[in-house]
């Protein structure tokens, strides 16, 4: 009967390792399943708001296109109009002996109103504030729109006064070019890589990118403006 006893715990010892081993792979899994219910989903108001810079970009390129195209329409008229624009006053729209406006003066006034139509794309980005997250990112992108008013100001000057003043014109052409506006392109680069950060962040897939050509890759672009001190351009050089 003694010898009993130590066969007894040696079976009770054997029986307690199973159940250890079996235990182990049913706790295995739970880890992985934690993780995949962690994975972060994109808030719903950063979604929304993000969608909303989406279609303010949007009209923001059609609209800079448009303008540069019309832009790029008054200096090729300038230049073989030359100074007879400068008697023109950019401000008349009425017609003509013939019932028509005259061409250069029609297209002189549409410089000078060039700027409201960014003042309404800015009224509609600031419509909808952004929610926190994404303040940084709304803050440069305001920065860089705000400041494109006073360049289209600055550029529907200069170009009117082409004909009366050609090297004040091509002075300030030149200062533009030169950094009075780069802030615009570069705040604009700024707000694209954050919205590729805010992506990253909720792991979406960034499905829209902001351009960063308005200014010194756009409307004051050395193709765009260079010709103003060129032989037979604006300014009215020698050919």
């Amino acid at each position: 009967m003694s010898r009993s006893t130590p066969a007894n715990g040696a079976l009770e010892a054997r029986g307690v390792v199973p159940n250890t081993v079996l235990e182990k792979p049913a706790t295995a899994p739970t880890p992985v399943l934690e993780k995949a219910a962690e994975r972060p989903e994109m808030p719903a108001d950063v979604e929304a708001w993000l969608k909303h810079l989406q279609e303010t970009e949007r009209r923001k390129v059609e609209l800079s296109g448009n303008q540069t195209a019309e832009l790029t329409v008054f200096m090729q008229k300038s230049s073989v109009l030359g100074a007879g624009m400068g008697l023109m006053d950019p401000y008349d729209q009425s017609e003509g002996a013939n019932g028509d406006k005259e061409p250069s003066s029609y297209t002189k006034g549409k410089i000078l109103d060039l700027r409201p139509q960014w003042d309404e794309l800015i009224t509609f980005f600031n419509s909808v504030p952004p929610p926190e997250e994404c303040r940084p990112l709304a803050d440069d992108y305001s920065r860089a729109l705000d400041e494109i008013p006073g360049m289209m100001g600055d550029l529907g000057e200069m170009l009117n006064g082409v004909a009366n003043d050609p090297q004040k014109a091509l002075e300030q052409a030149k200062k533009m070019q030169n950094g009075s506006y780069s802030g615009i392109d570069r705040y604009f680069a700024r707000t694209d890589q954050k919205l590729g950060e805010i992506c990253s962040k909720y792991q979406k897939a960034k499905w829209f990118n902001i351009a960063s050509d308005v200014a010194a890759g756009g409307m004051l672009s050395k193709q765009m403006m260079g010709g103003l001190g060129a032989p037979g351009g604006l300014t009215g050089g020698s050919p």
